[in-house]
């Protein structure tokens, strides 16, 4: 089944669920009589019902003064507007594919940090045109914006992901990231234009990278195998005499032909530039090291780092090839 907000409607409250029980809670929503059974709608409200396979299709408006949460069994499609007031959370969980249409609109209030969180348990789409946005304006504190996918991140070009901070407050973190691929072709924003810059994170297995301006804020790439700047493609973080530090990790770095990395303004301070390709098998190191067995087991690590005609102009500039190995053997 589908759960339709048409492209007519407008909901307003203080904060917004939209969800796709399972037809067991449904079942047990109403009693003898008619009567509400209170536990069944309070598991509803705070998102804790066991999912249906039910689709959400929201192609209207729905605003919330504190938060707005969606939670489907199945896919999730947002080509409409949602919007928080200051301080305000948007939360979207999805069992299936969650994506955003051209008109997708989906944005917090400017004068206090708010959030917008987004899980699927498959792909994560932003189509040309749609636009999330944790801004802030004046001295505001921009949001926070995680998404994560536990199949692959698309952000297509002509999409737009922003925690920028459009006057002097200090700008917010955005994490674009999944455990397959990620391909973040569109825009991705953590800038202030007079205040602190935050931070762009890119995480998954494979990272294919084109051209970005992070406009000063800080930019993080981590992959678990592969990072490739394709050719041609610039990483750039200078914005005026300013410019953020650039990290990249992952056990194989490929800076392909006429590709660039710039974190030089012409006059001003220099970003740090630090590009590793690192393989990390230690069993002993949870958090840090993926702990693989039977890797862990060989004599021997490959972690590579190609540079092929690209041009990395930066401050303090490191570029390193390491391999962590314990060689533990279970018997």
């Amino acid at each position: 089944c589908r759960r339709p907000v048409g492209g007519s409607l407008f909901a307003r409250a203080g904060a917004v669920n939209l969800s796709t029980p399972s037809q067991s809670v449904v079942d047990g929503l109403f009693g003898v009589g008619g009567s509400v059974n209170s536990q069944s709608l309070g598991q509803i409200i705070d998102g804790t019902a066991g999912r249906g396979t039910g689709n959400i299709d929201m192609r209207g408006q729905i605003v919330a003064d504190d938060r707005i949460r969606m939670r489907g069994g199945g896919t999730i499609l947002i080509d409409g507007t949602m919007g928080v007031g200051p301080g305000g959370n948007i939360d979207i969980d999805g069992h299936g594919n969650v994506r955003f249409g051209a008109n997708a609109h989906v944005h917090t209030g400017t004068t206090a940090r708010g959030s917008v969180r987004v899980r699927s348990q498959a792909d994560i789409t932003l189509e040309p045109g749609a636009r999330v946005l944790s801004q802030s304006t004046g001295s505001g504190q921009a949001g926070d914006i995680d998404m994560f996918a536990e199949g692959s991140a698309y952000l297509q070009s002509g999409a737009t992901i922003s925690a920028a901070a459009l006057g002097d407050g200090q700008a917010g973190t955005v994490r674009f990231s999944a455990q397959n691929n990620v391909e973040a072709l569109g825009d991705i924003e953590a800038y202030s234009v007079s205040g602190l810059n935050g931070q762009i994170r890119l995480e998954q297995i494979n990272l294919s990278l084109s051209s970005m301006n992070t406009q000063g804020a800080d930019f993080v790439a981590i992959a678990s195998e592969r990072i490739t700047l394709l050719e041609g493609e610039t990483i750039s973080t200078v914005s005026g005499s300013n410019a953020g530090d650039v990290t990249m990790i992952a056990p194989h770095i490929e800076l392909a032909a006429d590709s660039a990395i710039l974190t030089r303004p012409i006059n001003g301070i220099s970003g740090d530039i630090t590009i590793e390709a690192r393989l990390d098998d230690r069993l002993d190191d949870p958090e840090d090291a993926p702990g693989d067995l039977e890797a862990n087991a060989l004599p021997w690590g490959h972690a590579t780092l190609i540079i092929s005609g690209a041009v990395i102009a930066g401050g303090d500039v490191t570029l390193k090839a390491t391999s962590f190995k314990d060689n533990l053997v279970n018997a």
